[in-house]
């Protein structure tokens, strides 16, 4: 039997994350949740462990730095199942959408986005101007340097299901919050669909989008672009006896 399990990173977010992963908890799809709580205390890990009353949630709290794709990397690292649904806990991406991302996966997709930017899909929130034009840039840009991102209309989006079984962890190299085009240009993938979803407003707390996270982005693109440089190996012929 298909196990799924979703993968959820945090950082500051006690406010909001309990209940996020407490509506995951409720659904017949997941067999189960795993917290990746960057917060620096740990904070919002524990506030998990108080507030939600299942059997099959479980955290990690790491010390090594506020790193989204670091922290579902880890997550991915240390699950057991065949289906993997990644999701931010700030309350944005809509827990309903998750049986119909496992449902198109279980068709035979690698990967499902869920999408703002397909038909059908929204973004609720009341991002500012410069916001909207920052998104739109990056988004044009990840199709540039990955060619399996021109295939969505959402390459950017922090909500996806992939198949556990395409995820190579020790392949990764992370940087930043933009893991779903990790996934996209070093794993095996070749089938890609969307759903579409509404990126509803947060619940509380603020965006952790800043100068550094942008650099990230950048850097992480040219990671993507430009191969890594491959140690020189020298090849042997050995006799063959006739």
């Amino acid at each position: 039997m298909t196990q799924a399990c979703a993968v959820v990173p945090t950082l500051n977010e006690v406010a909001v994350a309990p209940g996020t992963v407490a509506r995951l908890g409720e659904l017949d799809c997941l067999d189960g949740i795993l917290v990746v709580d960057d917060s620096p205390d740990g904070a919002t890990a524990a506030a998990v462990e108080r507030g939600v009353d299942h059997d099959h949630v479980g955290t990690i709290v790491r010390d090594n730095g506020a790193d989204l794709s670091g922290a579902v990397v880890r997550g991915i690292e240390s699950v057991s199942a065949d289906h993997i649904i990644v999701m931010d806990g700030d309350g944005q991406h809509p827990v309903n959408a998750v049986p119909e991302l496992l449902g198109v996966l279980e068709d035979g997709a690698d990967v499902v986005v869920g999408s703002r930017n397909a038909t059908g899909g929204e973004v609720v929130t009341d991002w500012a101007t410069h916001r909207r034009i920052l998104s739109e840039g990056a988004r044009q840009l990840s199709q540039l340097a990955v060619p399996l991102a021109r295939r969505l209309s959402d390459p950017m989006s922090g909500m996806f299901a992939v198949d556990a079984s395409l995820v190579e962890p020790e392949a990764l190299r992370p940087i930043g919050y933009k893991i779903l085009l990790e996934i996209l240009g070093r794993c095996p993938i070749s089938q890609v669909r969307e759903v579409p979803i509404e990126f509803g407003a947060r619940a509380a707390g603020s965006s952790n989008l800043g100068l550094r996270e942008q650099w990230q982005f950048i850097r992480h693109l040219g990671r993507l672009t430009i191969p890594a440089r491959q140690p020189n190996v020298r090849v042997q012929e050995v006799p063959v006896d006739e």
